[in-house]
């Protein structure tokens, strides 16, 4: 095989999850603290947002097979999620990834969703 996928290793899940990110803005002990739940919650995010895709896709072949999803989920959800991780992708504020220490992405993104939520 000429082209192998990399392994979907942490790593390479963190690696993928911290390209592009605008660097975080605060007081130094708070952006170290911040880089770490960032990354991991930008690392569930990710999931998040390949489950639901995958879910869209599962619904929509519903037309045509005997699958059921057992999610139904529709792109304007999917690109809804889309919307609410470029916003947490942007937050540069230390607090604010501190502040989210104890929450899940999938919690954070569904409040972005329904238009609870702030960044």
């Amino acid at each position: 095989m000429i082209y192998e996928e990399p392994g979907d290793t942490p790593g390479t899940k963190r690696t993928i999850s911290q390209g592009g990110l605008p660097t975080l803005i605060g007081p130094q002990p708070d952006i170290a603290r911040a880089q770490d739940i960032r990354t991991r919650i930008l690392v569930e995010a990710d999931d998040v947002l390949t489950r639901l895709r995958s879910d869209e896709i599962i619904t929509d072949a519903q037309k045509d097979t005997a699958i059921v999803s057992p999610r139904q989920v529709n792109a304007d959800q999917v690109r809804a999620a889309e919307i609410a991780l470029n916003k947490v992708r942007g937050e540069t504020d230390a607090n604010w990834w501190i502040l989210q220490a104890n929450r899940s992405a999938g919690e954070i993104l569904g409040e972005l969703m329904t238009g609870t939520g702030q960044p």
